[in-house]
């Protein structure tokens, strides 16, 4: 998801959980994933699937 949208998912949810908490800016949320690194994905082997 972009920023943005990331943004405003987040105080939606927010919303209706009745969760007063604030929600940083897509600016924010720029500058401190530039300098994380993503996680490596975990395969996982569900029985019925090759």
């Amino acid at each position: 998801m972009a920023l943005r949208q990331t943004q405003g998912f987040l105080r939606s949810v927010f919303q209706l959980i009745k969760l007063e908490l604030s929600v940083p800016d897509f600016f924010t949320l720029s500058r401190r994933a530039g300098g994380l690194e993503p996680l490596p994905r975990e395969r996982s082997e569900a029985p019925g699937f090759p």
